[in-house]
């Protein structure tokens, strides 16, 4: 593709939209409802490294829900699409990403949702301390990145933990359905997902992650493979499908891409064999996804 008129092409769009002022801040998150409205910013990595940032690129936000493509990469790897399959199905959920709704095996539609999300999350080294499993997490990011950037935003987790009384409910309602792996515990579990939703990192480091994606899981150089492409695939399938939580359906028709929305406002999309792009804007509409 020719990178200069892609890249004015961003641009443009960024300056017709950048006055939106329509959408809302997630407020069920205490700590979100005090985001700067007004910050946007969008960046865009290509296979060969070539970096466009334009407005609010070096914000740092958590990453909320974009967390979970990362998970369920990690899980897949670490047991297996078989074992992971017992516990998180891999269908579009029809539902809102918090719905009180499993599939017919009363499992989690997939791993893009709350209920997926902290089922994945218990699979995690589950037998390692709850310290060692953050840490493990926090480390995939930076190898993945090779960033060292990747941090953590404590007051966002604490508030995110202080008002989770719905995914307190659908944690109990799994262990009731007997879905969890053996020797899991609900507290446990949520704090891990909690933690890995309040990771923070800038839309430049996002669209890099997004870019590995779109090059099959290797380093931009294309020296190392970073993720496996088998897993790279099985991510981006669940991504497209499911990744927008009931917008996915029509962002998959109207966009025809893989994208993972987050409640922070942040949206990264992967164009295979092109370029990752993030964009970040608080202000959500009615389905969780950044208005911008």
């Amino acid at each position: 593709m020719n990178w200069e008129n892609f890249c004015e092409g961003i641009r443009e769009i960024y300056e017709e939209i950048k006055d939106d002022v329509g959408g809302n801040l997630a407020d069920y998150i205490p700590q979100l409802a005090s985001a700067d409205p007004n910050l946007f910013g969008i960046s865009v990595t290509s296979l060969d490294g070539k970096v466009f940032n334009i407005g609010n690129t070096d914000t740092r936000f958590c990453i909320q829900s974009c967390s979970k493509p990362m998970i369920y990469a990690m899980i897949l790897k670490e047991h297996g699409a078989e074992k992971v399959a017992q516990h998180i199905g891999r269908e579009p959920s029809g539902k809102m990403f918090n719905s009180l709704d499993f599939n017919s095996e009363n499992k989690p539609h997939n791993p893009l949702i709350n209920a997926g999300a902290i089922m994945a999350a218990s699979l995690v080294k589950p037998n390692e301390r709850s310290d060692k499993r953050y840490d493990h997490i926090i480390k995939e990011w930076k190898r993945v990145l090779g960033s060292q950037e990747i941090s953590f935003d404590n007051s966002v987790f604490l508030s995110e933990r202080n008002t989770a009384s719905r995914n307190y409910a659908l944690s109990h309602l799994m262990m009731e359905n007997g879905i969890f792996p053996n020797n899991s515990q609900i507290e446990d579990t949520l704090q891990l997902y909690f933690q890995s939703c309040s990771i923070t990192m800038t839309t430049q480091e996002l669209s890099k992650y997004a870019a590995i994606l779109a090059n099959s899981g290797k380093s931009l150089d294309d020296v190392e493979c970073l993720i496996e492409p088998q897993i790279v695939k099985d991510v981006l399938c669940v991504m497209y499908s499911s990744g927008m939580y009931d917008y996915s359906g029509r962002w998959s028709y109207d966009i025809g891409i893989p994208a993972k929305s987050g409640v922070s406002g942040c949206i990264f999309a992967v164009i295979p064999n092109v370029c990752g792009i993030s964009i970040f804007s608080p202000p959500l509409d009615n389905m969780g996804n950044s208005v911008k």
